[in-house]
C-alpha cells in the first residue's frame, strides 16, 4: 500500500515534470518561430526596402548612363567648337596685328597731312601778305591816277585859254584886214592845236578812267582773296585742330589696340589650355562612359540577385509560417497570440508595439506571443483560420478581414492625439480655384496610387461629386510622399493635390509656412488601426483587454507613438467601405 503510494506520487511529480518540460519546449519553440518569423520578415522588409533603393540607383545609373552619353556628345560638339574658337583666337590675333599696323600707317599719314596742312597755312599767309602789298601798290597806282587827273585839268584850262586866244586873234586879224592874215593862219593853226590837244585830253582821261576802273576791280578782287585766304587759314587751322583730335584718337585706339592685342595673346594661350583641358575632359568623359556600361552590367546582375534574395525570402516566410501553425497549436490556455503585418519595419514593431501588446496582456494574467505575417492578405486568412487569436489592423485590412470573418473590434490606438484622422483635397489661396468643380483640367497630385489618404479618399470624394477623376484632369503627378503634395501645391508645381491633416500638421512642425492652403474637400473622420479578435475569443477575455488597452499610458523606457486607445466598434469603419466598394 505504502509502495503504491510512493509510487503515485512518484508518476505525479515525473508527470508534472514532463508537462513543465513540455511547456518549457513548447515556449522555447514558438519563441524561436516568433523571433524567426520577425527576422526573416526584417530581412524581407530591408531587402525590398535596399531593392527599392536599388532600382532607384538603377534609375540612377540609367540617367547617368543617358547623360554620359549627352555628355560624351556634347563633349564633342564642346571640343569641337574649342578648336574652332581656337583657331578663330589665332585669326582674331593676326586681325588686330594687322589692325595695329594699319592704324600705326594712319598716324603716319595723319603726321604727314598735319605737315601739309601747316605748309599750306604757311604759303597761305605768305600768299596774303603779298596780295596785300598788291593792294597797297594799286592804292598807290590809282592815287597816281588821281594827280595825273590834276595835270589834265591843267592842260584843260592851258587849252581853254588857248582857244580864248585864238579867237581873240582871229578876231583881231579880221580888223586888220589884210594885214591881219598871217595872224590869222597862226591863229587857225593855234586852234588846230587846241583842239588836238582836247582830243589827246579826252582819250587820257578815258584810260585813266578805265585804269582807275580796273585798280577798283583788282581792289575788290584782292579783298575778296583776303577774305577767301582768311578762310582758308580758318579751315586749315581747323583741320590742323581736327587732324590732331584724330591723332589723339588714333593714339587711344592703339592704346586700345596693344591692350587687345595683350588680351588676345593672352586669350590664345588659354584657349589651348582650354584646348588641352577639354580633349582631356573628353577622354575621361569616354572612360565614365564605359565605366557606367559596366557598372550597369554588374548592376543588372546585383538586381538578379536581389530578386533572388526576396524570393529566399518568401520560401523562408512559409516556412516560418508553417512552422508558426505548429507551435500555435502547442499554446496553453494562458497564452493569446497576435498577429501584425508589416506596416513599418518589423524591428521597429517588434521594439515599440509588440512591448505594449506583452505589457497589456501581463496585467490580465496572459502571456502575450506575437508573430508577423508578410500582408495584409495574410492576416485575414490567419484570424480567419484561428492561427491569431487577435490581430492588429490597418483600416483597410480591419474591412478586409471581418468581410470573411466574424472578427470583433476591441480597441483602436490614439496616435497624434487623435483616433481618427481625415483626408484632405488642398490647393493654394491664389489659385482661383474654390470648389471641387474648377479642378478640371488642372494639375493634380496624388502621393501615389497605394496610399489611402494620398489616393483613394481623394478619388473618393471626387467620385461622391460625379466626377471621373481619370480624365478630368489635365495632368496627374505622384509626388512620392505627402511633404512633395504640399509643398509643390505651395510652389504652384501642382494646382492642387491629396493629403490628410496629420501630414500638414507635420510640415507646419517643420517650420513651412501653410498659411497660403486651403482645404476644398475633406472626408469623415476615418478611424485609424483596430484591434480585433477572432470569433473564437470570448466576450468575457475581450473585455479584460479592452480594459486594459484602454488604461494603458505608456510604458516607461519606450518611445511609442501611440499615447493610448478607446474602444472600436464596426460602424466606425463604414466609411472604409464606402471607398472600399
Amino acid at each position: 500500500m505504502l509502495g503504491r503510494k510512493i509510487l503515485n506520487t512518484k508518476k505525479k511529480t515525473y508527470n508534472t515534470q514532463e508537462k513543465k518540460y513540455n511547456e518549457d519546449i513548447n515556449g522555447r519553440l514558438f519563441e524561436l518561430t516568433e523571433t524567426m518569423g520577425f527576422d526573416i520578415q526584417q530581412l524581407i522588409w530591408i531587402s525590398k526596402d535596399n531593392i527599392s533603393m536599388f532600382n532607384k540607383l538603377v534609375e540612377v545609373f540609367n540617367d547617368i548612363e543617358k547623360n554620359s552619353q549627352m555628355n560624351l556628345a556634347s563633349v564633342e560638339e564642346i571640343t569641337a567648337t574649342i578648336d574652332g574658337f581656337t583657331s578663330n583666337s589665332e585669326k582674331l590675333n593676326n586681325n588686330i596685328y594687322d589692325i595695329k599696323s594699319d592704324s600705326e600707317q594712319s598716324i603716319a599719314m595723319l603726321n604727314q597731312n598735319k605737315d601739309t596742312m601747316n605748309n599750306v597755312s604757311r604759303y597761305m599767309i605768305e600768299l596774303s601778305k603779298l596780295i596785300f602789298q598788291a593792294f597797297g601798290n594799286n592804292t598807290r597806282l590809282k592815287d597816281s591816277s588821281g594827280e595825273i587827273d590834276k595835270i589834265i585839268d591843267y592842260i584843260k584850262n592851258i587849252s581853254k585859254q588857248t582857244k580864248l586866244l585864238s579867237l581873240n586873234a582871229s578876231i583881231e586879224a579880221a580888223r586888220a584886214g589884210e594885214a591881219g592874215k598871217g595872224f590869222s593862219v597862226v591863229a587857225k593853226e593855234i586852234r588846230k592845236l587846241s583842239q588836238e590837244t582836247d582830243k589827246s585830253i579826252l582819250g587820257i582821261e578815258q584810260i585813266i578812267n578805265n585804269v582807275t576802273q580796273n585798280i577798283d576791280n583788282s581792289n575788290t578782287s584782292i579783298s575778296t582773296c583776303i577774305e577767301k585766304i582768311k578762310d582758308i587759314e580758318n579751315v586749315a587751322k581747323e583741320s590742323n585742330d581736327v587732324v590732331e583730335e584724330i591723332q589723339e584718337i588714333i593714339k587711344g585706339i592703339t592704346n586700345s589696340i596693344n591692350k587687345l592685342q595683350r588680351i588676345s595673346n593672352e586669350e590664345v594661350t588659354a584657349s589651348k589650355e582650354i584646348e588641352k583641358a577639354t580633349h582631356s575632359a573628353s577622354m575621361a568623359v569616354e572612360n565614365t562612359y564605359e565605366m557606367t556600361i559596366n557598372l550597369m552590367k554588374s548592376v543588372e546582375v546585383q538586381q538578379y540577385k536581389n530578386d533572388e534574395i526576396i524570393e529566399s525570402g518568401k520560401k523562408l516566410t512559409e516556412i516560418s509560417e508553417e512552422l508558426q501553425k505548429i507551435a500555435v497549436k502547442l499554446k496553453n490556455e494562458k497564452e493569446l497570440i497576435f498577429g501584425v503585418n508589416p506596416f513599418t519595419s518589423p524591428e521597429k514593431i517588434k521594439n515599440i508595439y509588440i512591448p505594449i501588446i506583452n505589457e497589456v496582456c501581463k496585467k490580465i494574467g496572459y502571456k502575450a506571443r506575437s508573430i508577423i505575417v508578410k500582408d495584409y492578405d495574410a492576416l485575414s486568412r490567419a484570424i480567419k483560420d484561428k492561427i491569431i487569436d487577435i490581430g492588429w489592423f490597418s483600416p483597410f485590412a480591419y474591412v478586409n478581414a471581418k468581410s470573411q470573418s466574424n472578427i470583433k473590434p476591441i480597441v483602436t490606438p490614439i496616435v497624434n492625439g487623435k483616433d481618427s484622422y481625415n483626408g484632405y483635397i488642398i490647393t493654394r489661396k491664389n489659385s482661383g480655384i474654390q470648389s471641387i468643380k474648377d479642378l478640371r483640367f488642372k494639375h493634380f497630385g496624388y502621393v501615389d496610387i497605394n496610399s489611402a489618404s494620398g489616393y483613394l479618399y481623394a478619388n473618393h470624394i471626387l467620385k461622391s461629386k460625379g466626377i471621373n477623376p481619370d480624365n478630368y484632369f489635365e495632368k496627374i503627378s505622384f509626388m512620392g510622399n505627402h511633404n512633395n503634395v504640399i509643398k509643390s501645391v505651395l510652389s504652384g508645381e501642382i494646382d492642387a493635390g491629396a493629403t490628410y491633416n496629420e501630414a500638414l500638421d507635420a510640415v507646419k512642425q517643420s517650420g513651412v509656412d501653410i498659411s497660403e492652403l486651403i482645404i476644398l474637400e475633406k472626408t469623415e473622420d476615418i478611424p485609424k488601426d483596430a484591434l480585433a479578435a477572432n470569433e473564437n475569443v470570448s466576450d468575457e477575455l475581450i473585455i479584460k483587454l479592452k480594459q486594459e488597452f484602454i488604461n494603458y499610458k505608456g510604458i516607461e523606457g519606450i518611445e511609442s507613438p501611440v499615447e493610448g486607445f478607446v474602444e472600436s466598434n464596426d460602424e466606425k469603419y463604414n466609411v472604409i467601405r464606402k471607398v472600399w466598394n
